[in-house]
């Protein structure tokens, strides 16, 4: 009896398999106890998630001993790769006085004055612990300092796990399951790289946005720059309005040590 010859994708996923037995026990055995059997989406792929054991440079290295030319960089936060010595050696010297002493150190005064160097337009810097929060802080003290409720943001665009910047993460009229529809109302969407629609939209709510939030390059959606013209239209438009102009730049800051502005 003839069988039909394997499709590309049957022998990918064959030879995957075949490949990666530790990554598949270790998928099977963290069903057990979490969710899914991880707890990062964006690592999710059928038949079974790669576990990886190091990695070093620009290379990693999964269960079993399979390496692979890491191309993602943890979505690009590894732009020195993995285990650079210096920074290896940073940290130690760091574990060694303490991780965190819930107070002050001199060392957030020097990375603060880093920063500033990098980019003319800082003039005070927040730390925060990830970039969800500080893009929730970001817009609280929009809020509080316009006294207005609405925020812009772009269809596609990426700023983290809260509500209300979820909103039209995967298009203008679906939302990720389970999002406030108080808080999604407080959201407006309008389209990337078309300031013409962001004209349209701020001139129909302007007594009402308190910022206007903007990757000057969308990441998730596929790496696409803003043009020059629809960021001046953001500028402009805030200015104009009273609202604040937020440029989350989680990614650009990788790709220019003063960021995209």
């Amino acid at each position: 009896m003839a069988h039909a010859p394997l499709s590309a994708s049957d022998d990918v996923h064959t030879t995957y398999s075949r490949r990666t037995p530790g990554s598949r026990s270790l998928y099977e055995r963290a069903l057990r106890d979490l969710p899914g059997g991880e707890t990062r989406t964006s690592t999710f792929f059928q038949p079974h998630p790669l576990f990886m054991a190091r990695g070093e440079g620009a290379l990693l290295f999964d269960q079993d001993g399979n390496r692979y030319l890491d191309f993602l960089g943890n979505y690009t936060s590894l732009v020195h790769g993995h285990a650079h010595p210096d920074i290896t050696a940073a940290i130690t010297r760091q574990l060694g006085l303490g991780s965190a002493h819930g107070a002050c150190t001199e060392a957030q005064n020097r990375l603060a004055a880093l920063i500033k160097s990098r980019v003319r337009s800082v003039e005070r810097i927040r730390f925060a612990n990830s970039g969800t929060e500080a893009v929730m802080q970001s817009v609280r003290t929009a809020r509080a300092w316009t006294g207005r409720p609405r925020i812009v943001k772009m269809v596609g665009g990426y700023h983290g796990s809260w509500d209300p910047v979820m909103v039209g993460m995967k298009g203008p009229d679906h939302n990720t399951p389970g999002l406030s529809p108080v808080l999604a109302d407080e959201t407006l969407l309008t389209t990337f790289n078309d300031p013409e629609a962001a004209v349209r939209l701020v001139s129909e709510h302007e007594d009402e946005i308190a910022a206007i939030i903007v990757e000057p390059m969308l990441g998730s959606t596929g790496a696409i720059p803003a043009d020059r013209e629809f960021l001046l239209t953001l500028r402009n438009l805030a200015d104009e309005t009273g609202a604040l102009l937020v440029f989350d730049e989680i990614q650009t800051f990788r790709l220019n040590p003063g960021g995209a502005q």
